[in-house]
């Protein structure tokens, strides 16, 4: 079981390091048990004492864990730029956090590198779209001369919302609609 004496051992530790301090696995688990067992002595007392070591605890774990965030993201961002990640060293707590991360710095990377390649990027709402009703209906692409809000287009899916100047492809239907409105104009 972790004291408070321990929990200010890693803070030192990852004060003192400019890379992600070694903590044991169930780290978090235990730092979880010692805020509960502070918690009950406190209700149980009903201390001043009790209450200023439960503040103090819960602003090392705070700043602890604000300090490993921050590392994790460099830790993402390197690893994304050299091309290989490894989470083995992270506590279970903190590696679905690095994951997510280097899952969508990979992912925007790769956006990007298409972007170099001079190809057109689309939103993720479009991707999702044009998946929906590719080979259904009959996509036209259009240049959006309006903002348009969120809308129910007429194979009852949803599009939208676009901002003026955007190129979208949008169902044929839908795109003749709103080009008779004037809301687009199509390419």
């Amino acid at each position: 079981m972790m004291d408070y004496e321990e929990l200010r051992k890693y803070q030192r530790m990852e004060r003192n390091s400019p890379a992600l301090a070694d903590i044991s696995s169930d780290f978090y688990e235990k730092l979880a048990e010692l805020i509960k067992n502070k918690m009950r002595e406190y209700e149980e007392t009903n201390s001043a004492t009790a209450l200023r070591e439960l503040e103090n605890i819960k602003k090392i774990a705070l700043d602890l864990f604000e300090r490993r965030e921050q590392k994790i993201l460099l830790k993402a961002l390197h690893d994304v730029r050299i091309g290989g990640f490894s989470d083995s060293e992270l506590p279970v707590f903190e590696k679905e956090l690095f994951r997510q991360i280097v899952e969508t710095l990979d992912k925007k990377r790769k956006e990007f590198d298409s972007l170099l390649r001079g190809e057109v990027l689309m939103r993720e709402e479009e991707k999702i779209v044009e998946e929906k009703i590719k080979g259904i209906e009959k996509l036209v692409l259009v240049r959006v001369l309006k903002n348009i809000p969120k809308f129910v287009g007429s194979g009852m899916q949803e599009l939208g919302p676009f901002e003026e100047n955007e190129i979208v492809k949008l169902p044929e239907e839908d795109a003749l609609m709103l080009a008779d409105k004037k809301f687009v104009e199509i390419i």
